[in-house]
């Protein structure tokens, strides 16, 4: 079910970094709009920047942040680029 849509500009985007390169921000505590610095950015190596719009899905399946209780149900994403021609699709597996 989508939740909401979000977007970023470029220079947002260009901060999107893991060990210098282009990820998308999500991880274990959920999307981030900034970058942070969490191995599980590796799983999530982004092909696009620019104006990007985000938008988030409960997909069913709920994650925990491991070793803590929390959870979070929002764990779907497609990523747009400005122009709509290119999308990518992320999902963080959970229970």
């Amino acid at each position: 079910m989508l939740v909401d849509s979000l977007t970023f500009t470029r220079e947002q985007v260009d901060k999107w970094k893991y060990l210098g390169k282009p990820v998308f921000p999500l991880t274990h505590k959920g999307f981030s709009g900034t970058s942070l610095q969490n191995t599980t950015l590796e799983d999530f190596p982004r092909w696009f920047g620019g104006n990007l719009t985000v938008y988030r899905f409960r997909t069913g399946w709920v994650t925990i942040d491991p070793g803590t209780t929390s959870s979070i149900e929002e764990n779907g994403f497609i990523l747009i680029n400005d122009d709509k021609r290119e999308l990518a699709v992320y999902h963080l597996w959970g229970e």
